[in-house]
C-alpha cells in the first residue's frame, strides 16, 4: 500500500523516484482514480493520519475566475498512460513550490469520483489501518459534446452534407 522508493513511477505530483502516498477521501474515488476495467480486482486501504499536517487545499475558492480554479483543474484533469508525461511538469513544479513553502500534501477534486484526492509528499505521514479487496461491477461513462470537430460542406445544388471528422467519423446524409 505504501510506494517503494525504487519503482515509484512518476505522477502529477511527482517525478519519477520520489514516492507520494496518494489517498482519496472515500473508497469510490480511491477505485475510481485508478480507472480499472470491469471485473478487475482492486486492492484499497484506509489510511490514518499520523499527525496533524498543513495542506493547501485547491478545492477552496473554486469561481470560474479564480486561480485555484485553474490549479485545481490542473491537478484533476487526467492523463493517461499514453499521453506525454512531459505534461506532469506544470503540477510537479507547483507541487515542489507548495512543499517547499512547507505543506506536506495536496488537496484537489476527483475529476473521476465523487469526494477529493489527498496527495503526501512523504509516504510515512500515514499509515494504513485496514485493507480489502473489492472486483469492479460497473462502469459508468457520460459523454457531451464540448467541441465541433467536424467540418460541413455543401454540394453546389445544397442536396447533401457532408461531415468529416478528424478523428473518426465519416458519413453522408441527404
Amino acid at each position: 500500500m505504501i510506494p517503494i522508493k525504487r519503482e515509484a513511477c512518476e505522477g502529477r505530483i511527482n517525478p519519477k523516484g520520489i514516492p507520494v502516498l496518494y489517498l482519496a477521501t472515500d473508497p469510490d474515488t480511491a477505485m475510481s482514480e485508478i480507472r480499472p476495467c470491469m471485473g478487475q480486482s482492486i486492492s484499497v486501504a484506509e489510511f490514518e493520519l499520523m499527525d496533524d499536517i498543513d495542506v493547501v487545499d485547491c478545492t477552496e475558492n473554486l469561481s470560474d475566475e479564480s486561480v485555484w480554479f485553474y490549479i485545481n483543474d490542473a491537478f484533476a484533469s487526467p492523463i493517461t498512460n499514453s499521453d506525454n508525461k512531459a505534461e506532469y511538469a506544470y503540477t510537479q513544479i507547483i507541487s515542489e513550490l507548495f512543499k517547499s513553502q512547507g505543506f506536506q500534501g495536496i488537496y484537489f477534486k476527483s475529476s473521476l469520483g465523487p469526494g477529493k484526492n489527498l496527495v503526501l509528499f512523504d509516504i510515512y505521514y500515514a499509515k494504513p489501518i485496514r485493507s480489502m479487496v473489492s472486483e469492479t461491477k460497473s462502469i459508468k461513462y457520460e459523454f457531451h459534446e464540448s467541441v465541433d470537430i467536424c467540418r460541413v460542406f455543401n454540394d453546389e445544388e445544397g442536396e447533401k452534407d457532408e461531415i468529416i471528422s478528424d478523428n473518426f467519423v465519416r458519413f453522408l446524409r441527404k
